[in-house]
């Protein structure tokens, strides 16, 4: 968390997703927040519902392939995110590259 902060570019946005111990802490300089104007965001993930949304996908009950509208490699991941900004895109899927 902390080395996601130090390299984050001016101006960009921070998102920590997941699950951590209750008594966690991650220290930062908020200076470093106001000058480079970073923003950080958060989600909290249940950590019971990932195996069961591996298991749901693999059953083939739901057609999830119909739902995602594009798909890009990584290392296309901001023309990616461009399309999810404008809004042009339901479910954009990220492929590995190789």
């Amino acid at each position: 968390m902390h080395l996601a902060v130090e390299v984050t570019h001016p101006g960009g946005t921070i998102v920590w997703l997941g699950v951590v111990n209750p008594d966690a802490e991650v220290s930062i300089r908020p200076y470093e927040l106001f000058r480079r104007e970073l923003k950080i965001l958060d989600t909290y993930t249940n950590p019971l519902t990932t195996q069961r949304a591996i298991d749901l996908l693999a059953s083939g009950v739901i057609d999830w392939p119909a739902i995602v509208t594009q798909q890009f490699l990584l290392t296309r991941f901001e023309d990616a995110w461009r399309l999810h900004q404008r809004s042009e895109g339901i479910k954009i899927g990220i492929l590995p590259n190789d």
